[in-house]
């Protein structure tokens, strides 16, 4: 209805539709900062920090310095937080979280690199 009404209050509310909550679909989503911490050999685990607006996650991870072809290896999550599992130790990896919002809008992270235990 919002998307119909051009966010029109009072077109809102004679639609007979629950007016009660505001929508924040037109919120966009930002992510501050990103802090990777190192758990048992071969994981980590991402805090996606002061994340506002998202409603979902891409996780990501490469195996070399990002660059215009850089092929990540993404897994998506409903929270800030997300593991992964299976990295090569003595081995450095570049991570960033992608945080997704209503209607598509994207936030990026910044990438942070790490060494694996």
């Amino acid at each position: 209805m919002i998307a119909i009404s051009k966010d029109d209050r009072a077109l809102i509310l004679s639609s007979g539709f629950d007016a009660n909550e505001e929508q924040s679909g037109s919120r966009k989503p930002s992510i501050e900062s990103l802090e990777v911490e190192l758990g048992i050999s071969g994981q980590v685990i991402l805090h996606a920090k002061n994340q506002k607006g998202a409603l979902a996650y891409v996780n990501q991870y490469a195996t070399e310095v990002p660059g215009p072809n850089t092929t990540w290896h993404s897994e998506g999550s409903s929270t800030g937080d997300h593991t992964f599992t299976g990295l090569t130790s003595d081995k450095r990896y570049w991570f960033q979280v992608i945080a997704i919002a209503r209607k598509g809008q994207k936030a990026y992270s910044p990438i942070v690199s790490r060494s694996i235990q």
